[in-house]
């Protein structure tokens, strides 16, 4: 007879609106080890530990009377976040079984895969991933010595946190099918002569990268109040383009800004 799996405590747990109080020491008809959790409505119940841990007892049924409804899907982003390993793994039993491979197989022959690869490829992260594998087509061939290694995640994270708005400008970024627009999503280098690596990079509007093309910041900046100070002078209808640049930045001769 094999030996029994150790009995893993489960102690101020929460599965759902359940929270586990202590162990069940009670005898059961199933031999499952049980649990006495209480509701957040203040139900106390005993419970079998697998149907918390699977996720198939999720409250004492108030939720489905209309007292504060529980968020299933909510509650499986937040497990698996906190559960990446279990996961995986049951991802790829998922995939690997008999079911899984059927459904695969109808999803594609319902047309659903290309319907879900041409929505992400219209998504922000589509349009990430391809301006990435550009850039890396580039860095390999100018910089075959230096490897590249900013990876997607990174790339969004890197969007997250300029909350996608373009670090030169503040302009929101946009992205989708079609020929690039002024405002369209891109990667710049911010030192001209390195590689793209994850210090060296921003996300920043298409125009505003071509503007700067191999120059510098402060470069681009001149010519671009030079630009306004111009259109100013001589074309008035054009006096909403100072909106982005102050009368002191206008007056401020060219040769002297840094």
């Amino acid at each position: 007879m094999m030996p029994r799996a150790p009995i893993l405590g489960m102690e101020g747990k929460t599965f759902g609106r359940w929270t586990v109080i202590a162990r069940d020491e009670r005898p059961s008809p199933k031999m499952d080890v049980r649990w006495f959790v209480r509701c957040q409505c203040g139900t106390e119940a005993s419970r079998p530990g697998h149907t918390l841990r699977g996720g198939h007892s999720l409250s004492c049924g108030c939720s489905k009377r209309g007292e504060q409804p529980f968020d299933f899907a909510a509650y499986q982003r937040k497990w698996r976040a906190a559960n990446p390993e279990k996961t995986r793994r049951n991802e790829k039993k998922h995939r690997d079984s008999k079911k899984g491979r059927a459904y695969r197989a109808a999803w594609i022959a319902s047309g659903k895969q290309r319907k879900s690869q041409r929505k992400y490829r219209l998504s922000y992260r589509g349009m990430l991933r391809s301006a990435l594998h550009r850039v890396e087509i580039r860095h390999r061939k100018v910089w075959p010595n230096e490897p590249f290694t900013i990876t997607h995640t990174q790339i969004i994270d890197l969007w997250r946190s300029q909350s996608g708005l373009c670090a030169l400008s503040g302009v929101e970024m946009t992205w989708g099918k079609g020929e690039q627009k002024p405002t369209s999503l891109s990667i710049d280098r911010i030192d001209c002569k390195r590689g793209y690596h994850l210090d060296n990079i921003r996300l920043i509007c298409h125009a505003i990268n071509c503007f700067r093309g191999a120059g510098t910041d402060a470069e681009m900046l001149k010519l671009a109040r030079a630009l306004v100070a111009w259109v100013d002078d001589d074309f008035p209808e054009f006096s909403p383009l100072r909106t982005a640049v102050t009368a002191a930045d206008v007056a401020q001769p060219v040769g002297e800004l840094q």
